[in-house]
């Protein structure tokens, strides 16, 4: 035996798989939930209009609709969140991944300008004109104040994450 020599550890064998960093699984489980739910109440509320569905347009009987500008925010934060969720995802979805939240956040704060502006960017009835026209409120197809806020807070916030 040699005096003062150390014995080195083995190496650790590599893995296939490297361990995820930062949150723990739960958290992206929930993450994935949640951006799911979030497109899929989008998507669901886009066919509300398509069809003529008042029960998926509305949350409750008599609540305000849930405009189609709304429902695209939601589909462009879900599918920006849902990337977010892959580990190693390829190029261009790390770039969707932050320009779908943006369009979003943009749409929230256009509404926002027409609102402090009185202008009027046409953005509120680009999509099913017709039947928001009919729905007889002010500003057809203009989401709410607070809408348009989260809207614009959300996408920006997921654009940075």
């Amino acid at each position: 035996m040699i005096p003062n020599a150390t014995i080195a550890a083995p190496a650790a064998k590599p893995s296939a798989q490297q361990p995820r960093r930062g949150p723990p699984e739960t958290a992206w489980n929930l993450a994935r939930g949640a951006a799911v739910f979030a497109a899929a109440s989008g998507l669901m509320t886009l066919a509300g209009w398509a069809f003529g569905v008042e029960a998926l347009v509305r949350v409750l009987p008599g609540l305000a609709p849930m405009k189609p500008n709304t429902a695209i925010g939601l589909i462009l934060c879900g599918l920006a969140l849902m990337m977010h969720c892959e580990a190693d995802p390829p190029r261009w979805r790390k770039i969707a991944r932050r320009a779908l939240p943006v369009l979003a956040g943009l749409g929230g704060m256009v509404i926002l300008l027409q609102y402090l502006t009185g202008w009027n960017s046409g953005l509120d009835t680009w999509v099913f004109g017709e039947a928001l026209v009919r729905d007889g409120l002010p500003y057809p197809g203009r989401m709410t104040h607070a809408a348009a806020l989260n809207l614009l807070l959300a996408g920006f916030a997921l654009a940075f994450i």
